[in-house]
């Protein structure tokens, strides 16, 4: 669907739904339209009874949409507003997936639902008036008359960034209106960052969360904080006494195009509250929401054996490495800026725990226990855990399991079909379309030569299939073998009669298995992906424009074979509009003396007539093209004799021109196409070219 309306603008597609937007009811009236031609066009149905027309807003996706913004869709709301507290942890955890979804309308979220957040990485539940208060007021968000702008990539963006001492936070804003507010709170080592490297950070974190909306784009950055704008200045370089982590971050916004400005903090009064918003004491950390799906082992024994394998790299990240831990962990070592801990000593890799040596067999096994292969074990490894070689372990235990060989399909070798010794020894055909609604077209491709012929009908039937391949033998004769699949219009009686009446044998193919028709099969494909390159309106665009894709075709060498099907077929070239102008003899008499002489096309004169310039005497000549015999280089030519014409002279001031001409010159006019052709005795006249 997506290829059917990408050229249509205001027409946006998600899976088989379709919105149709505009600025006023007139633009909007054409692009709907348009977008109904298209699907007429594509022989799309759609069902009247789901769509609706002409209208100011619409639900989507838990939304309702209209021209101020979008905002949440109340009547899907009323489930999670009416619903009661939770009691446990699995009706928490429903919950807070469901605030979650709607997170771009909450400022502030991560830090608000801090406290919900608390209990679901905790051993327990406990909910209390606390939880519920927190709870509360995220829902009063929900239910308030808040709405955001709808994201427009032309207009200009401003990304506004603070940060506190606890948290950071951004507000993405276009036309001064907010687009999507995203926040979070510092960890334990973020918060023990200076001011200027908070801010740095909050810069950082926001560009890159907002990605989607910012790459590619001009966009602005609004900070209260003024040494940023000469810390990501986009056209001066960071001092080398800045932190590393501060020129990582520079080097990674360097992919933007943006702008830095300063404002003061009154000014930015709506951002600095969300970074500055009271929190809890513990600070929540990225991982601690990957942790909420269950793992294959117990947190106690993955906190146990963490710290026993990895006490000096969850100190390193901490405090820093040193060399020692370069020499001992150098994979780890490598990955130290990705690496981080959660506050009860969990160690992760971005979003992915790092599973202890002791640990990984029971990891594997259940990784193993739907037995659904490598690479889909390899994916959910992707999202829930890590370890050095994991992917090769993950190889390992997929490829000693009994049962997985038993039960894996081994498909059967593919056995081609036999190489053909000569041309138009077996043939393959199919049919194809249809194209512009009703046309569709009959493929016969010679498996030596590749050799296509395409014929066009708005009836595949018997009667047409015995028609077409009765005018292609009726030219290249009846081959030995006719390949077509099972359909009626090859299976018919009167197609099999036919074939055998004149000693041609049809074999199918395998019911369902087309490729064993691989020779039509893959020149239907460039043949389908020529004429979507033509775009044909008319039937007449269709047929011209596959006739001139046949000839080009049929003389360009083919991969497989290394050779124009034209030379294999024919045993020559196809004469071309690219070829009319090659080398060539031509004769003219008077008497019986003739000699050969060598010359140049300069030009076309009408539409049977060309101009020939002689290399040796540098006199020029008028031949019809009846006059001319083309030769092909590498073939062989007969010499015809034809009158001579009197439309013949030598070029003004050849003597002089001659004289003048460089040897370099004459012999780059003599690595020039030549035509051949016999010019008289050089003692005689040729009656009008004067030599």
């Amino acid at each position: 669907m997506n290829k059917v309306v990408s050229d249509l603008e205001g027409v946006e597609v998600y899976q088989d739904d379709l919105i149709v937007h505009g600025s006023n009811k007139v633009v909007h009236d054409q692009r709907l339209i348009a977008l109904l031609r298209r699907l007429i066009e594509k022989n799309i149905t759609v069902n009247p009874n789901k769509c609706s027309f002409c209208v100011s807003s619409f639900e989507c996706l838990g939304y309702l949409v209209d021209g101020n913004g979008f905002r949440p869709d109340m009547k899907r709301l009323a489930p999670l507003t009416n619903a009661p507290s939770p009691k446990n942890l699995t009706e928490l955890r429903s919950l807070v997936g469901a605030l979650q979804y709607y997170s771009r309308f909450i400022p502030n979220f991560s830090c608000r639902a801090n406290c919900l957040f608390n209990i679901l990485t905790s051993s327990s539940f406990k909910w209390s008036e606390e939880q519920e208060s927190c709870l509360r007021s995220l829902l009063k968000f929900l239910q308030s008359d808040a709405v955001l702008r709808t994201y427009s990539p032309n207009v200009h963006s401003v990304l506004i960034t603070d940060a506190s001492p606890v948290g950071i936070g951004a507000v993405l804003e276009q036309e001064g209106r907010p687009v999507i507010c995203v926040s979070r709170k510092l960890t334990v080592t973020e918060q023990g960052y200076s001011q200027t490297q908070r801010e740095a950070l909050a810069v950082f974190w926001a560009v890159k969360r907002l990605h989607k909306y910012l790459f590619g784009k001009k966009f602005t950055i609004v900070t209260d904080h003024e040494a940023l704008k000469f810390i990501y200045h986009p056209e001066k370089s960071l001092a080398r006494s800045s932190a590393a982590m501060v020129q990582r971050w520079s080097i990674a916004l360097s992919a933007y195009d943006y702008t830095v400005q300063h404002r003061s903090a009154k000014q930015i009064q709506h951002v600095d509250y969300i970074s500055r918003q009271s929190l809890q004491d513990k600070p929540i950390n990225t991982s601690d929401c990957l942790l909420v799906q269950p793992l294959p082992v117990r947190r106690s024994d993955l906190i146990r054996e963490t710290r026993r394998y990895f006490g000096c790299i969850l100190s390193a990240i901490r405090k820093g490495w040193n060399a020692n831990l370069k020499r001992r962990f150098p994979i780890y070592f490598s990955k130290r800026d990705e690496l981080s801990t959660t506050p009860d000593g969990i160690l992760c890799l971005n979003d992915r725990v790092v599973i202890p040596p002791s640990l990984r067999k029971s990891v594997l096994e259940d990784l193993h226990s739907g037995h659904l292969g490598v690479e889909k074990m390899k994916s959910l490894a992707r999202l829930t855990c890590w370890w050095p070689e994991i992917n090769a372990d993950i190889c390992r235990t997929a490829n000693n399991c009994e049962k997985c060989h038993q039960l894996k399909n081994h498909p059967s070798k593919w056995v081609p079909w036999p190489v053909s010794s000569e041309a138009w020894q077996r043939i393959h055909a199919d049919y194809c379309g249809p194209f512009l609604g009703k046309y569709y077209a009959l493929v016969v491709i010679d498996s030596f030569s590749k050799w296509p012929e395409v014929f066009f009908t708005t009836s595949p039937n018997s009667d047409f299939t015995i028609q077409a391949l009765r005018k292609v033998f009726s030219r290249e004769g009846v081959p030995l073998v006719l390949v077509t699949d099972n359909g009626s219009h090859f299976a018919a009686d009167a197609v099999t009669t036919w074939l055998n009446g004149i000693g041609c044998k049809h074999l199918f193919i395998a019911p369902r298995h087309p490729r064993s028709n691989g020779q039509a099969e893959n020149f239907v494909r460039t043949l389908k992906t020529a004429i979507d390159s033509i775009a044909p309106s008319t039937f007449n665009e269709l047929d011209r424009g596959v006739d001139t894709f046949l000839l080009q075709y049929r003389n360009a060498k083919h991969s497989v074979t290394k050779e124009t099907p034209a030379k294999l077929l024919k045993g020559r070239i196809l004469r071309s509009n690219m070829r009319c102008l090659e080398s060539a003899e031509v004769t003219y008499y008077r008497g019986n003396d003739l000699r050969p002489s060598t010359g140049i096309v300069l030009k076309n004169v009408g539409k049977s007539m060309v101009r020939i310039l002689d290399i040796d005497d540098l006199s020029t000549h008028s031949r019809h093209v009846d006059q001319i015999q083309f030769q092909v280089p590498g073939e062989s030519v007969p010499i015809s004799i034809v009158n001579s014409s009197a439309n013949e002279h030598i070029l003004d001031n050849t003597e002089s021109l001659s004289n003048t001409m460089s040897d370099r010159l004459r012999m780059n006019l003599r690595r020039r196409r030549t035509i051949d052709y016999k010019h008289l005795d050089s003692n005689l006249s040729c009656g009008g070219c004067g030599v």
